[in-house]
Parts: structure tokens; C-alpha cells; sequence
């Protein structure tokens, strides 16, 4: 009697197989989720980078206006919260005429910086508008 070959998989050549595609796999999919995260941290540093130079635009138009000028500036900002889950903040400082960064009182340059941070993420973003006291 011949016997007739059967074409397919045995039972234990599937599980071998589950396996091998499971064990492959993994990294794959660690990929995709670092990457997903990676795009979503892209898109908050850039709505955070936006909104940083949103404040410095109204810092240098408020240091310009008739009305406001450099007394508004140094009175102060408040801090806000632009969108949600968006912290801002604005510190104005005097500072030295030789580098703009040593603080020093009577120099009449200011240096203001400007700090957005993302809740959920460690996104921080800071901009920094020098300007003349004169």
C-alpha cells in the first residue's frame, strides 16, 4: 500500500512558530509605542516653543507702547496657563550691560525669559528678550 504524502503543519510546528513570531515581534511593537511617544513629545515642544514666543512678542510690544513701556515690564507678569496643560512664566531681571546676564541694579538693560513647561511630559521651553532701559 502507498502511502500518500499530507501537506500541512503539525501541531508542534505551529506552536514553534507562535513563538518565534511572539519573540520577534516584541521589539517591533516597542518600536511603534517609542515612536508614537516621540512624535507626541515633538508636538508639544513645538506648541510650547509657540507659546514662548507668543509672550516675548507681547513683552517687546509692551516695552514699545505708549502707554505700557519698560515700568509695565518690570512691574511684572503674572504666570498663566495658555492651554491646557501648558504652564507659562516670565521673570524680568536687570542685568549687566557686559554679558546680559549678571544681575546688576542701575544698569538699565533688562533681561526677561520667558518658560513654558508641559505637564505630562518634561517639555520646557525658554526664551529670552533683552532689551534697553532707555
Amino acid at each position: 500500500m502507498k502511502h500518500r504524502r499530507e501537506y500541512g503543519f503539525s501541531l508542534l510546528e505551529m506552536v514553534i512558530a507562535v513563538i518565534i513570531m511572539g519573540i520577534a515581534l516584541t521589539p517591533l511593537l516597542n518600536f511603534f509605542a517609542e515612536s508614537a511617544t516621540r512624535a507626541v513629545s515633538a508636538e508639544m515642544l513645538g506648541v510650547a516653543h509657540f507659546l514662548a514666543i507668543d509672550k516675548a512678542e507681547e513683552i517687546l510690544c509692551d516695552r514699545h507702547s505708549p502707554t505700557r513701556g519698560l515700568s509695565y515690564i518690570t512691574s511684572g507678569y503674572a504666570d498663566d496657563e495658555p492651554r491646557p496643560g501648558y504652564n507659562r512664566t516670565v521673570a524680568v531681571q536687570e542685568v549687566s550691560s557686559q554679558d546680559l546676564e549678571t544681575p546688576t541694579a542701575g544698569s538699565g538693560f533688562y533681561r526677561c525669559v520667558v518658560t513654558v513647561t508641559c505637564s505630562g511630559g518634561d517639555t520646557e521651553v525658554s526664551f529670552v528678550v533683552c532689551e534697553t532701559g532707555s
